[in-house]
């Protein structure tokens, strides 16, 4: 995740020292990094792949639970 996330903050800092967008001190808690970064934006590109991380897993794992026999003991010879 964090190449990622490195990817997009610096991303992120170029458009806002380019002026090609801003975020709204409105909704946003006026806490900044280096480069104007609102630190709900680091946030974000923290959480929201983590969460689709843990999702992912959990689906997996449901899945994988499902598709077992049900009654063990019919498998054991």
């Amino acid at each position: 995740m964090l190449p990622v996330a490195t990817v997009f903050v610096v991303w992120d800092a170029v458009a806002i020292a380019a002026h090609i967008w801003t975020y709204n001190p409105r909704y946003v808690t006026g806490i900044e990094l280096p480069g104007s970064l609102p630190i709900e934006e680091l946030l974000f590109f923290i959480v929201i792949p983590l969460c689709g991380l843990l999702t992912y897993n959990a689906v997996d794992t449901i899945l994988r639970r499902l598709r077992r026999p049900r009654n063990r003991a019919a498998r054991t010879p």
